[in-house]
């Protein structure tokens, strides 16, 4: 049994509302989580499981950029997480500083958009706190974010679906069509942080 099944088990016997808004509240899972089970293990309608999604998916956040601050001054009064805490934030405004400064609202609204695992809703609401946005704007580009990253995996688990009863050269199809956009994407960031650099 993954670990995956393992977490989601006792999530099953819950309503369906309450299960959706859990999972959405999970780092790593979040909306990528929470609508495929509200539309798949709970037979919600498509509104229903983005709109519970992203109530969920937005909880977490205003608590993180308030009170990230507090927990992070406690650990560091561990040596371990104090060095670990002064990488990863030196790392984290060398990388990503300029560009969250110079178009803030943009990019951190496309942070939390793009679906991926080290994307969302709790990493957008940590950069926010970690650059020091004002927290009403940092709240409003998230949940736009949001709302983006809910219509996009409601999409695409409506295509997954279409995709996988249509037939197997529609998925072969879209699996190098994929593949061609993440090299695309590859070879931009590549090319952006050449000329950055």
């Amino acid at each position: 049994m993954s670990f995956t099944q393992v977490l989601l088990k006792p999530l099953i016997s819950l309503p369906g509302w309450l299960a959706t808004v859990i999972v959405a509240m999970l780092p790593i899972f979040e909306l990528r989580g929470s609508i495929p089970l509200a539309l798949g293990s709970f037979d919600m309608t498509w509104w229903q499981a983005y709109f519970i999604s992203i109530i969920g998916n937005m909880i977490p956040v205003p608590l993180i950029i308030l009170f990230l601050r507090h927990f992070i001054k406690y650990m560091r009064r561990i040596k371990v997480f104090d060095r670990f805490f002064n990488w990863l934030f030196e790392r984290t405004r060398r990388k990503t500083g300029a560009k969250l400064e110079k178009y803030e609202e943009v990019a951190l609204i496309l942070f939390v958009a793009i679906p991926l695992p080290v994307t969302g809703a709790w990493t957008g609401a940590i950069a926010a706190w970690l650059f020091d946005m004002e927290f009403k704007k940092s709240l409003l580009y998230i949940f736009i974010g949001v709302l983006i990253a809910g219509v996009v995996v409601t999409l695409v688990w409506y295509g997954a679906k279409w995709i996988l009863e249509t037939s197997i050269w529609a998925f072969i199809g879209t699996v190098v069509l994929l593949l061609i956009l993440f090299a695309a994407y590859k070879f931009m960031l590549k090319s952006n942080n050449q000329d950055s650099g």
